[in-house]
């Protein structure tokens, strides 16, 4: 069956009576030139092994299965994972999974072997997924996904940038992101209301800055940006990061930068130093 074929789409979905659920972010790939461009991104070898979330009917796990020594495929929809597993039962490299991967330890992967992501994300959960994926361990080698334009947007927003944040400052620490394609609605069914991008993320070498504490890092950040139209002085002046103005200076910065002014590497720089409440 061709799955990038809008008429032969919409003819299985009613076989299968799946109604596809915008709420759920269900917007199935049927563009076979966007799918390639996909595949080419994530450049996956033999012998390598995938994760894939959210595979609906397939149209880029049956690409994987030709690459990848093994491809493990998370599906929470119960028509889609009926299909899949009709079609790729016999198959000893796929491992389908019947749940929400908002419920799964999607580290699990990684650490026993998994290298790659590949996946059209499901919109309604796509930035969680890559935040919770990214960070100083487990992480996966690369990651190539399909997500909202505006997430793609946040996740390459230069500092200073309005949609420069958390998003962009957790996954910039750890990957190069770029933007491969800007993708128009009529390749997928049903159209989506918003922009759609392909972005692929290589692992760094290391974390453009060695964080002693990441947790602090992080919740440094997050406590930060809740407070983003605020001075960094008034932002860390009380509440759960304390630091004073010299503390602020000391990391190369000034009490009078807002969160969106601080570059990735500055933000490890002012975690680092010791919490004034400490000293």
């Amino acid at each position: 069956m061709n799955l990038t074929s809008p008429s032969e789409v919409k003819g299985l979905l009613a076989r299968l009576e799946c109604s596809p659920r915008r709420s759920a972010g269900q917007n199935f790939l049927i563009d076979r030139n966007i799918r390639d461009i996909v595949l080419r991104a994530a450049n996956v070898q033999k012998g390598e092994e995938v994760l894939e979330i959210g595979p609906g009917l397939g149209v880029l796990t049956e690409e994987l299965l030709e690459q990848a020594d093994r491809v493990y495929a998370v599906e929470i929809d119960r028509a889609l994972h009926a299909h899949l597993y009709n079609c790729f039962a016999e198959n000893e490299r796929m491992v389908l999974i019947h749940a929400d991967a908002m419920d799964v330890d999607l580290k699990g992967f990684f650490r026993s072997g998994v290298s790659r992501f590949v996946s059209n994300l499901p919109y309604s959960v796509g930035s969680r997924i890559l935040y919770g994926l990214a960070g100083p361990q487990d992480a996966p080698q690369s990651m190539t996904v399909m997500l909202q334009r505006d997430v793609a947007d946040r996740i390459t927003a230069p500092v200073g940038n309005k949609q420069y944040g958390l998003l962009t400052i957790w996954l910039n620490m750890f990957y190069k992101p770029s933007v491969v394609k800007h993708v128009n609605a009529t390749c997928f069914y049903p159209r989506p209301q918003v922009g759609s991008s392909v972005v692929q993320l290589d692992l760094r070498d290391e974390p453009l800055y060695p964080v002693l504490d990441w947790g602090e890092f992080e919740k440094m950040v997050k406590y930060c940006f809740t407070q983003r139209r605020k001075q960094l002085g008034t932002i860390l002046r009380g509440g759960v990061c304390v630091r004073s103005e010299e503390q602020i200076v000391a990391a190369g910065l000034m009490p009078e930068m807002r969160p969106e002014e601080v570059d990735v590497s500055a933000w490890g720089r002012l975690a680092d130093i010791e919490p004034e409440a400490r000293a």
